[in-house]
């Protein structure tokens, strides 16, 4: 469901939220206390949680703990990942606890709406950048509001009772399933179907002043289709495919216009590209990322020379229909 955040209003993170900095907790600590508190640090994996911790343990060391259902952000490491713990939690040292002030709002839908919104501020804490106190509770976020001005607590768990309204399944329509015969495809070389070209190097600062906006800013990252925060920029146009030059050889599409950081190359296609056709010849380059480990960089040269099976037209050309 697609939101309309023109008219939401702004606030800062400390306006919402009450802010605890974390302290303590290893994991030794842990095994030799075992309880029903969760422990969060500063992981993504398992929501943060790195074990369950014996309640009276953490109230006589003092440990940053809250009872009720919170967020929590992590301070370094994965700097920025906020995670919802429902059963409230103890942080340690490289996280923090989000109160909600309204305790009267602290449902889970409205939690969980707000770890989205907090999860879009994620970008800014990379390449080192911790998440301190006096910059993360002035944080700027927007939330829909009332005719008051106040945050519209009703729309937030509105919005996401109707996100559940129907079970999610992977199933497929035994009709829509479509068989994949290879042995007939023929190969082709990734610079007999593209244009491969360097794209000009943006520095993550320089974006930075600049100010956030819609356009993609793509790095050497296998994670988030390349994507490393959203700017009022771009000096490359979209509807091409990336691959990046420093490790792996890992592809992308890119629908829109973007920036781009050193070791981003670019698949100018030399054929009627669209987003169907962009991730079928993806998912086919990306199988080549094996032979790219061990020092051998992916380079241009070596990037056109790739080669992949594509099925072909009577004529022997790529059949762009079948692959759309």
């Amino acid at each position: 469901m697609k939101l309309d955040t023109s008219e939401w209003g702004i606030f800062h993170v400390g306006d919402i939220f009450n802010i605890r900095n974390g302290k303590g907790i290893t994991k030794e600590e842990i095994e030799n206390n075992p309880g029903d508190v969760t422990a969060v640090q500063s992981g993504e994996e398992n929501n943060g949680c790195i074990g369950k911790i014996d309640k009276e343990y953490v109230i006589a060391c003092e440990y940053t703990f809250c009872e009720n259902p919170c967020l929590t952000v992590a301070r370094s490491g994965s700097a920025g990942f906020v995670s919802y713990q429902k059963n409230g939690c103890v942080v340690g040292d490289s996280a923090k606890i989000l109160e909600l002030k309204n305790v009267e709002k602290n449902t889970d839908n409205i939690m969980i709406f707000l770890q989205g919104i907090l999860t879009m501020i994620r970008y800014k804490y990379t390449y080192g950048r911790k998440v301190t106190y006096d910059k993360y509770v002035s944080e700027i976020i927007k939330l829909p509001i009332c005719s008051d001005g106040t945050p519209d607590w009703d729309f937030m768990e509105s919005y996401m009772k109707k996100l559940h309204y129907k079970p999610l399944t992977t199933e497929n329509s035994k009709d829509s399933i479509i068989s994949i015969h290879t042995l007939d495809w023929k190969t082709f070389c990734v610079g007999d179907l593209f244009e491969v070209k360097g794209s000009k190097t943006t520095q993550k600062d320089d974006l930075e002043c600049v100010g956030p906006g819609m356009y993609p800013y793509i790095t050497t990252s296998a994670n988030n289709n390349g994507t490393d925060g959203c700017y009022d920029l771009w000096t490359e146009e979209g509807n091409v495919i990336t691959v990046e030059s420093a490790c792996i050889g890992y592809a992308t599409y890119q629908p829109i216009n973007f920036t781009a950081s050193d070791h981003v190359e670019i698949l100018k296609p030399k054929f009627r590209l669209n987003k169907y056709i962009a991730l079928f010849l993806v998912g086919l380059i990306n199988e080549e990322n094996y032979k790219y480990s061990y020092g051998r960089k992916c380079n241009q040269i070596r990037i056109r020379n790739i080669k992949i099976k594509l099925p072909t037209t009577k004529e022997g050309t790529p059949n762009w229909d079948y692959m759309e």
